[in-house]
């Protein structure tokens, strides 16, 4: 039932949210540690899916409390805490569950890299770019030895994203875009997928200039959170249309971006966009 949850999660997740609830109930039941853990964090990566950052790390962090009262090991729970709270811009806690996941891999060394990559991030969005840069190349040698394509696309993420907070969109838009086809190559990881689409289209929006405003990016990410019930998505989306307005001076699109977002900061799971939509107020 996990299994082919795992499998439907990126083309039907309707029906994997419901193996996973059945899946649930019978862990319940019999009580696997790591069975109970395993579903959770996987109904958390369905909300992340769909945007719903709040609800996701509270399931993972559940399922983290759950495999350590078990003895187990949180590396992947931790790791995928970190993402989740850089995505949203919680960087102290992001860098917190980062260093945690490379403690927590010291049994499997070869997923330290992505472990100190997320930590890089951190520090970038806490602007230590110095520091960040430094980790980022401990990394660099090992990830192109080891042959492991996610983490090379992360080394390429994770350097895009330091390329775009010095300022450097065009090195940034192409690293981000390498990491984002490495991964369309690869196939599922939907959720890695739309967090790359989501940076790379911040990348463009961040470029942009009041003579030239293009985001091919935010389209497509606004198609997918539009056709595809993605509501957290699109209120990122939404966030980054309101920079597009702001640099046009379109004050009626403003206003009706802000008759969007808030309806959504409003809902459960999507809390974390409050604070940019209220910035947003203060801005305009």
């Amino acid at each position: 039932m996990i299994k082919k949850a795992h499998v439907l999660k990126d083309y039907d997740r309707n029906k994997a949210r419901e193996l996973l609830e059945q899946a649930y109930a019978i862990s319940e039941i019999t009580g696997i540690a790591a069975d109970y853990a395993e579903i959770i964090d996987k109904l958390g990566k369905l909300d992340a899916v769909q945007g719903k950052f709040d609800n996701a790390i509270k399931h993972v962090q559940q399922a983290v409390s759950i495999l350590e009262r078990a003895g187990l090991e949180t590396g992947n729970e931790s790791l995928l805490l970190s993402t989740f709270y850089n995505v949203i811009s919680e960087p102290d806690s992001g860098y917190e569950w980062g260093c945690m996941a490379e403690e927590q891999f010291k049994s499997r060394p070869y997923l330290r890299p992505r472990a100190i990559l997320n930590q890089a991030w951190s520090l970038i969005l806490l602007d230590k770019r110095p520091e960040a840069s430094i980790l980022i190349e401990t990394t660099r040698e090992s990830i192109i030895k080891s042959g492991f394509d996610t983490h090379l696309a992360w080394l390429y993420f994770v350097t895009g994203i330091l390329e775009m907070s010095d300022g450097d969109f065009l090195s940034s838009a192409s690293s981000i875009e390498e990491a984002l086809r490495i991964y369309e190559t690869l196939g599922g990881a939907y959720l890695i997928q739309l967090i790359f689409l989501y940076h790379l289209a911040k990348v463009e929006v961040n470029s942009c200039t009041i003579d030239a405003i293009v985001s091919p990016s935010l389209a497509i990410l606004e198609d997918r959170a539009t056709t595809e019930d993605l509501p957290g998505i699109l209120g990122q989306v939404l966030l980054l249309k309101a920079e597009v307005a702001i640099i046009r001076k379109d004050d009626v699109d403003i206003r009706e971006i802000i008759q969007q977002l808030r309806p959504l900061t409003e809902c459960k799971g999507m809390q974390f966009l409050k604070p940019m939509y209220e910035s947003l107020l203060q801005r305009v």
